[in-house]
């Protein structure tokens, strides 16, 4: 992963191929996720862009305007050799790209219409997950009717990509030269929609469709580079609950898993310990690990080995469930990993039936993206909508700030950075906040140093990274969820949060803390969202205000009498209304608390950004406390003020991701 501190506008456009841009004719990306940092000088002049397109030649702009103009990017096409008047000469069937400051032409790029891409295209309805509990099946008219209306989208696409590849091959002479366009998986439950591979100017002609949400660049993305479990209170919670992930589920969405190892069934698949599962890499149902990645993380998870070893995981009696979406080389794309949820959440391809898994594990990231609201972001936060809960992986880009990739960003993920000991984070672990919008990530922190885990072809080794600080969350949660069956995933991740032991980083680096078992099982109340994100200033009124909500639970069954209070010294600039601030909730109700917050842009100053030296923005804590429990919680917010480019577009190029 890398963080773009000082490189030119230029060079963040070239390098960046990850932006999503949505489907419609027009529209506007306001405040577009493009923030640079406070040295780069940008509150002077700002570009603007400029996207023109021809079919035969001739020359048709179209402006999007910033701040203030000073220059532009300009995409111009021809398709039956035509020559573009702001450009030298265009090979026939390219667009161009060009950066310009004033006059000056900064960059250019050609991109070949007869390019083979990979795309993932959404449609417009809604996936299953989001309107039914997968734990629980698909029930009920009104979901069957969702279900039918998702099926008619795929049906209408394949007619119409059927007629667009028609169209294509006709308009080509080198017939041999063409792109085969390839469906290679189709998304019902943690979206909706279809990967492919096919031309770039087929990809132009999908995000036409009218059923079209977004099309979206299939990136990269890779597995990130035991006494650990008394660090997170495992053997104290084991031996008070005599809870160990009996009859729970978790899936590995990883390099697979070596289900001849000892610890983890040892024998051919499916096995007592590895139940089942699906190789999306390769496309066919042994989900072997060829890697070593996969076997390790899924040994912390639930290993369960035999003397001298006794390598126990956190949830050792739990079953595993390989989902193998990275290759050997430890590496795979988004559609891949989007294909590894969808199978988490309907393993037997019927959705009227329940999915028994509880918990996934991503141990796997790609590079911190321009939105947070990616595909693999996206299916995080579904599958968590639909009732499993997704541990993913920091990343291991830090020490530098703005360094969770996705799907780490997703909003519903727990998030997990890496402690090294009891009580450090280490500094490859990486740090928040999200790239688009500065929200708080990570959530948590874990173990994720030697920790010692099944070898892939035999024994036992010790890995470091994020990815091993994961799966003890995972297992964690499935523990967790033993105990506590009627918790939703966003209940396990309040719980977690509520209780994690502080280590005296900011939020942006430790998040809530570390994670400890014991604590979060005799959580009763409940607070959700477990933080507060006030997004981006804005500066062109002195004073900038804000609502929020959160919702407080009372799962104990008693009332509960709880007060709300916050450091009033922490931001300068900043005051908050809190409402109510003292209140009381009886057995099992909800309770809504409102805050506002009101800032006075002449007193906060613009965040400045110093590498991994400084924080990367304001933040503070309102404490909920209760006086007849032992529920103490901190719910962090956070306020960035910094220089960003705005761009204003009226067609949808996903081709340039930015």
């Amino acid at each position: 992963m890398k963080i773009f501190r000082s490189h030119s506008i230029v060079n963040f456009l070239s390098r960046r191929r990850s932006r999503v841009y949505h489907g419609s004719s027009s529209f506007h990306i306001r405040h577009l996720a493009v923030f640079f940092f406070f040295y780069f000088v940008l509150c002077q002049s700002c570009l603007s862009l400029a996207v023109s397109q021809t079919e035969d030649g001739s020359r048709k702009d179209a402006s999007f305007d910033s701040y203030r103009k000073g220059g532009s990017v300009s995409k111009s096409s021809t398709r039956n050799g035509g020559e573009n008047a702001s450009t030298n000469s265009v090979e026939c069937g390219s667009n161009l790209l060009s950066m310009r400051w004033g006059d000056s032409t900064l960059s250019t790029k050609t991109l070949e219409l007869k390019e083979e891409v990979k795309i993932i295209v959404q449609f417009k309805n809604p996936p299953i997950s989001t309107v039914a509990n997968m734990r629980l099946g698909l029930k009920g008219v009104g979901q069957l009717t969702a279900l039918t209306a998702i099926q008619a989208e795929h049906s209408q696409f394949k007619s119409d990509l059927a007629n667009l590849e028609g169209v294509y091959r006709s308009r080509q002479v080198a017939q041999a030269a063409l792109v085969e366009t390839r469906i290679h998986f189709e998304y019902t439950m943690a979206i909706n929609g279809v990967a492919l591979t096919t031309s770039r100017w087929i990809g132009e002609e999908i995000q036409k469709l009218p059923y079209v949400e977004r099309v979206e660049v299939d990136n990269l993305v890779q597995k990130c580079d035991d006494t650990s479990n008394a660090i997170i209170g495992a053997p104290e919670f084991w031996s008070t609950y005599d809870k160990h992930g009996e009859n729970m589920d978790i899936g590995i969405i990883d390099t697979g898993i070596d289900y001849f190892h000892e610890a983890l069934g040892g024998a051919s698949f499916p096995n007592g310990k590895v139940v089942g599962g699906y190789d999306i890499f390769n496309e066919d149902n042994d989900p072997m690990d060829d890697n070593g990645h996969g076997t390790h993380v899924a040994g912390i998870a639930a290993g369960l080995g035999p003397p001298p070893t006794n390598l126990r995981g956190v949830a050792y009696k739990a079953r595993l469930w390989a989902f193998k979406v990275l290759g050997s080389g430890g590496w795979g794309y988004f559609s891949q990993v989007v294909g590894g949820i969808e199978k988490a959440l309907d393993p037997d391809d019927n959705p009227s039936t329940p999915t028994p898994i509880d918990v996934i594990n991503l141990s796997l990231g790609g590079p911190p993206l321009p939105s947070s609201d990616d595909v693999m972001s996206q299916a995080v936060n579904n599958a968590m909508h639909g009732g499993i809960v997704c541990a993913v992986a920091a990343g291991n880009s830090g020490p530098y700030y703005m360094s969770v990739g996705s799907p780490g960003c997703a909003k519903g993920a727990l998030t997990v950075g890496a402690l090294y000991g009891s009580d450090s984070v280490v500094t490859f672990s990486s740090r928040g906040p999200t790239y688009n919008g500065f929200s708080l990530k990570p959530d948590i922190v874990a173990p994720g140093v030697r920790i010692l885990s099944a070898q892939m072809g035999g024994g036992y080794v010790r890995y470091s990274g994020t990815s091993m600080a994961t799966p003890h969350v995972a297992g964690a949660a499935a523990i967790l969820r033993q105990l506590h069956p009627d918790w939703t995933p966003d209940d396990v991740k309040a719980a977690f949060k509520q209780t994690a032991r502080k280590l005296g980083r900011d939020v942006w680096t430790e998040g809530n803390g570390k994670i400890f078992i014991p604590d979060a099982a005799i959580e009763g109340v409940l607070i959700q969202p477990t933080n507060l994100n006030l997004g981006v200033v804005e500066v062109s009124e002195r004073y900038w205000i804000v609502n929020r909500t959160i919702t407080i639970h009372n799962r104990t069954p008693y009332t509960e009498q709880m007060s709300c209070f916050y450091d009033k010294s922490l931001l300068p600039g900043v005051a908050l209304t809190i409402s109510p601030m003292v209140f009381q909730i009886a057995a099992g109700d909800t309770m809504s608390v409102n805050i506002t917050f009101k800032v006075d842009n002449s007193i906060v100053g613009y965040t400045v950004f110093n590498g991994a030296t400084t924080s990367p923005s304001l933040f503070g804590t309102i404490r909920i406390k209760s006086k007849t429990s032992p529920t103490e919680a901190d719910i962090h917010f956070s306020l960035t003020k910094t220089t960003m480019l705005r761009i204003i577009a009226d067609e949808t190029p996903w081709w340039l991701g930015i």
